[in-house]
């Protein structure tokens, strides 16, 4: 752990030079000079990949694919053996298929949400969090 420490020194010192706020993209950041050159990067190595993979997307998607499995489950909840057993059989059948699209909804919500904060500091050019305080419990 002492190499550790030495090697990111800087950076540590770089996040207390913060004032107390996380260093992230929602705290004014969204487009400081490097920032803006990776994210720059790496739309245009997402842009190049979905543009070389686009005719051949059918034999990329596995047979039964469902939208948002990706196969981790630790706990057993896609199969109804989670650690309540009174709870079970609401994961079943059409149930089942209610929560799997709610999920798949809930998260492109979130998705959308954080990408209108995203728009909201960069049209008003202040952090986020200064803008909408009872979000952020200030």
């Amino acid at each position: 752990w002492p190499l550790a420490e030495l090697a990111n020194g800087p950076w540590l010192k770089a996040v207390a030079a913060t004032n107390g706020r996380a260093p992230s993209l929602f705290n004014g950041a969204l487009f400081d000079f490097p920032t803006f050159q990776f994210v720059l990067l790496a739309l245009a190595g997402t842009a190049y990949v979905e543009l070389k993979t686009l005719d051949n997307v059918e034999a990329l998607t596995p047979t039964g694919y469902v939208p948002g499995d990706l196969g981790f489950d630790p706990i057993g909840f896609s199969t109804g053996q989670g650690y309540v057993p009174s709870q079970q059989a609401k994961f079943a059948g059409e149930a089942k298929e209610e929560l799997q699209t709610a999920e798949i909804k809930h998260g492109r919500l979130a998705m959308l949400a954080i990408t209108g904060f995203a728009v909201q500091e960069f049209l008003w050019g202040s952090p986020v969090v200064q803008q909408t305080p009872w979000f952020f419990g200030r």
